[in-house]
């Protein structure tokens, strides 16, 4: 499950790299995700589900349409 700091993080890491490259979403999705994975991973978190993974998308998509 997704948790509010994770949001928080994947909707920073999605909009700064929105700024610093407008119009290259596809990239920035991609990005984040690695970012969020390599942080769970750095702490603790262990590797991630696919349910995760499909959540953690979902929400980018969400960022990006806002």
């Amino acid at each position: 499950m997704l948790t509010e700091d994770g949001k928080a993080m994947l909707a920073r890491s999605v909009r700064e790299y929105l700024r610093m490259h407008p119009g290259k979403k596809a990239e920035a999705k991609k990005k984040a995700v690695r970012h969020f994975m390599d942080y769970r991973e750095a702490f603790g978190g262990g590797k991630a589900s696919d349910a995760l993974v499909k959540e953690v998308e979902r929400y980018i998509d969400r960022v990006m349409a806002a």
